[in-house]
C-alpha cells in the first residue's frame, strides 16, 4: 500500500496517510479534529449597526462581517426591479404607454403575432416558452401595431436587439442567409 507524509495542521506532527484517503483525512488523529474545533470565538463590530457580536473562524459565512441576516440584507439591498432606479428605465415613456402593455388590446395582438410566427423566435430559431412581441420601428418612434411593425423575438435576442440598438431587418436578413446556407449543406 502507498503512502504518503502529511503535517497535522493541529499539533504540527508529521503522520503517515494511505494515498487514497490523502484529500479525507487532514488530522492525524481524532483528538487533534477535536482540539481543531475548540478554537476560540473572535469579537467582531457589525459593519451595518456598529453592534458587537461574537464570531467563530469556522462558521459558514467565512467573512462575520454582519451580526444578523437582517443586517446584511439591509447592507445588501437586492436591486431594484421596476421603477426609475432600474437602469433599462425609459423616462421618455408617460405612464399611458407603460400601462399599453397591459391591456386586453396588446395581449389579443401579441397571440396573433405569435401564433403568426409560430411560437418561435424569428432571429435565432428558439422556440422557447418565453417569447416577447417586438415593435420594428419603436412605438417612442412612431411605430404601430400592425402585423408588419411586430415580431417574434426570445428574451436573449428582444435584449441584444435592444442594448445594441441593432436593426431588426437586417438581423432578419442575415437570419435567413444564414439558414439558406446551412439547408443547401444539409442537402
Amino acid at each position: 500500500m502507498k503512502t504518503s507524509i502529511k503535517i497535522c495542521p493541529q499539533c504540527k506532527q508529521e503522520f503517515s496517510i494511505p494515498r487514497r484517503h490523502l484529500a479525507l483525512r487532514k488530522y492525524c488523529s481524532r483528538k487533534c479534529y477535536w482540539e481543531s474545533l475548540k478554537t476560540p470565538w473572535i469579537n467582531k463590530i457589525c459593519q451595518y449597526c456598529g453592534k458587537e457580536f461574537s464570531w467563530h473562524p469556522k462558521h459558514k459565512s467565512k467573512i462575520g462581517k454582519y451580526c444578523s441576516n437582517e443586517c446584511s440584507r439591509k447592507a445588501n439591498p437586492p436591486p431594484v426591479r421596476y421603477g426609475p432606479k432600474n437602469n433599462r428605465w425609459n423616462p421618455n415613456l408617460t405612464d399611458e404607454d407603460r400601462n399599453f402593455y397591459k391591456t386586453t388590446y396588446w395581449n389579443n395582438i401579441s397571440k396573433q403575432i405569435l401564433n403568426r410566427d409560430y411560437h418561435t423566435c424569428q432571429l435565432c430559431g428558439e422556440e422557447q416558452p418565453m417569447l416577447n412581441v417586438h415593435h420594428k420601428i419603436l412605438k417612442c418612434e412612431g411605430g404601430d401595431e400592425s402585423s408588419d411593425n411586430l415580431i417574434t423575438l426570445c428574451i436573449y435576442c428582444h435584449r441584444q436587439v435592444h442594448d445594441k440598438n441593432l436593426n431588426i431587418d437586417a438581423c432578419l436578413k442575415e437570419f435567413n442567409n444564414r439558414y439558406k446556407y446551412l439547408e443547401s449543406k444539409l442537402r
